[in-house]
């Protein structure tokens, strides 16, 4: 027992002066995380997907502050989605476009079992503080209110979000300081590259609320048609028909107006026809 005590004690040390100073959120310039996802709708199935979110700029904002932007929501609990992220003094915060406010969303130098309130006025508990490891290396890890679960060497590691669907969300690689941790999920390869074959790319975010970003790719000139349609196969809208030339594209779906539930898109492309799942969550 002396021996355990004294071990967790020297973990505890060592990773503190190492990891601690990078903070709860590596932040930097093309840092980058790639998490696998579970989406449970019930009676209405489930699916998989996966997501990559990067830091792909540094910004002074209108409020005079300087803040990562991050290319997709780090936060998913919190709507508008924030995308703009910053660090201080152990807490995160983020600029809430709505207000055009630095808002406080989480913080860390507080012991277990105690909770403190963000700005959105919601109550978060700290559960757990525990020496760990993640993507294999050793590491302090929090969890918080149990949905957001939190390496001090990698940020966000798990996240379990609930509601018509519930979601959870596990880091499976990342690249830290042009250093790769883990196993990445979605190609790295030059977004110039020449396109070779058709895809139809999983919405982002999923779920979403009340817009999303569409993806897809053809690898030569076709007539394209993307439609997005209920759960009972009513069209609903057409976002894309006409003629494009190959390349890479995206589209964003407004969803204001219609109610929360699943739906579905599907892209045409010559004799290719692809659909996925997407998930409207109000």
């Amino acid at each position: 027992m002396i021996h355990q005590i004294a071990h967790t004690f020297l973990f505890i040390i060592l990773y503190s002066s190492t990891i601690y100073s990078q903070g709860w959120f590596p932040l930097e310039i093309g840092n980058r995380w790639d998490y696998f996802a579970h989406h449970d709708a019930g009676a209405n199935g489930e699916w998989y997907d996966s997501i990559s979110i990067e830091i792909i700029d540094k910004q002074i904002l209108p409020n005079n502050i300087e803040y990562y932007l991050f290319s997709g929501p780090f936060t998913w609990l919190y709507y508008p989605y924030p995308k703009y992220i910053r660090e201080e003094n152990n807490k995160i915060y983020f600029f809430d476009e709505e207000d055009s406010v630095d808002c406080f969303a989480f913080r860390f130098d507080i012991p277990m079992w105690t909770f403190y309130y963000n700005c959105k006025g919601g109550e978060l508990h700290i559960y757990d503080i525990d020496t760990s490891y993640t993507l294999g290396y050793p590491d302090i890890r929090q969890n918080q209110n149990f949905h957001y679960y939190f390496s001090q060497k990698f940020g966000i590691y798990y996240l379990f979000e609930y509601g018509i669907v519930n979601s959870d969300y596990t880091l499976k690689g990342c690249i830290i300081s042009d250093t790769t941790y883990g196993q990445l999920l979605v190609s790295v390869e030059n977004s110039n590259r020449i396109v070779t074959d058709f895809s139809l790319s999983q919405n982002y975010p999923n779920p979403f609320n009340p817009n999303t970003t569409i993806k897809y790719q053809i690898p030569e000139i076709s007539f394209v048609t993307i439609k997005v349609y209920d759960v009972l196969g009513n069209e609903i809208v057409t976002l894309v028909k006409e003629e494009k030339p190959a390349g890479s594209y995206e589209i964003l779906f407004d969803g204001t107006g219609l109610t929360s539930g699943i739906f579905f898109y599907q892209l045409r492309a010559g004799q290719y026809v692809e659909t996925k799942k997407m998930v409207l969550l109000k």
